[in-house]
């Protein structure tokens, strides 16, 4: 969330909350409707900031579990191309090494590739690898952490959806919450004038701070989620 959306999302909240209080004044029948719009929007604000974190938290978990299932696959195909150009240039099986190549593009979407590649050549000459030392279980291996990347991908992308819709609504929301407060403004404001104490409060919780003045002690600013995913590994 921006700053200036952070600000809104405050402001938002000490309207709805100040017409909560007993001691503020009755509401008018055509202010009731517009402070229920604006706790129907602090409502909305609430949820969608919890999409917002939640998306943000899935993607980055997401992205761990992706990032560290990557290391470990690499180096997983990596000992099998070592023993492929072994298995080769001992003549037992010419040409297996071209087979299990590691893939010429550092990406994502290119190790995930080659390594389902890998998993299913090694599986038809499995015993060639197991008899030069690899575990008998070095297939199941390569497939399990397949598998780990590829939930960690799922999550990660799921995150940033939910990450990314989550913002769109904070925004929206709180653009319905403020045309609200805006409306009420003068309205209360004129109500007001014969009691100082309760102008300035109403004043305080109606008002915007500018992005400068944003204190830090208030409701966390969720951050925009990433344009780009980057495809790096």
């Amino acid at each position: 969330m921006q700053k200036i959306l952070k600000s809104q999302f405050n402001c938002i909240e000490r309207v709805h909350l100040i017409s909560l209080d007993d001691d503020f004044l009755p509401l008018t029948a055509a202010e009731t409707p517009l402070f229920a719009g604006v706790t129907a929007a602090w409502t909305e604000l609430k949820d969608w900031a919890a999409d917002q974190e939640g998306g943000k938290r899935g993607f980055r978990e997401g992205s761990l579990e992706r990032r560290l299932a990557a290391r470990a696959l690499r180096k997983s195909m990596l000992e099998i191309a070592e023993m492929a150009r072994s298995i080769e240039l001992s003549g037992v099986d010419p040409g297996i090494a071209e087979r299990f190549r590691m893939p010429a593009q550092h990406t994502y979407a290119a190790l995930f590739a080659s390594a389902n590649a890998f998993a299913e050549a090694a599986e038809a000459a499995k015993a060639l690898f197991i008899a030069r030392g690899l575990a008998p279980t070095f297939v199941t291996d390569l497939t399990a952490l397949i598998a780990v990347f590829g939930t960690g991908s799922g999550e990660r992308g799921n995150g940033l959806t939910r990450w990314t819709t989550g913002t769109a609504g904070v925004a929206v929301a709180a653009k319905k919450g403020m045309d609200f407060v805006r409306q009420l403004r003068p309205m209360v404001r004129a109500r007001l004038k014969a009691d100082p104490a309760l102008a300035a409060a109403w004043d305080l919780a109606a008002r915007v701070a500018s992005p400068g003045t944003i204190g830090t002690g208030e409701t966390p600013a969720p951050t925009a989620p990433p344009s780009g995913g980057g495809s790096g590994s």
